[in-house]
This record gives structure tokens, C-alpha cells and sequence, in this order.
């Protein structure tokens, strides 16, 4: 994101900050990720998905 741009030019400012300026001038921030969680079972076994295709895992 633009906050990494801002350190290396020797600025230092927190990406919630970088992000809540975008709001306030209107800009549309980029979307973000979320992570996969892992899947248990009851027993807090992680269940491992086998691959049915390639690149499906």
C-alpha cells in the first residue's frame, strides 16, 4: 500500500492514518484480503482438504 511508499521516502506514518486521509478526501481504498482460517472438527482436529483438480490446494 502507499504508506510503505511513505517509508521509504523517510515518513513515518501508520497505515490506519494513510487510509483514514483517503476516506476524508473521498478516494476509494484498495480491497483487502482475508484470511483463511484453518478447519476443525468438534474434536479440534484440523480437518486437511485433499486436491480434486490441480492447483486446488
Amino acid at each position: 500500500m502507499d504508506y510503505e511508499l511513505l517509508h521509504v521516502d523517510g515518513w513515518r506514518v501508520n497505515h490506519k492514518k494513510v487510509e483514514r486521509l483517503w476516506r476524508e478526501e473521498g478516494l476509494q481504498l484498495p480491497q483487502r484480503h482475508k484470511k483463511r482460517r484453518r478447519l476443525y472438527n468438534k474434536d479440534s482436529s484440523i480437518i486437511r482438504l485433499r486436491p480434486t483438480h490441480p492447483n486446488h490446494v
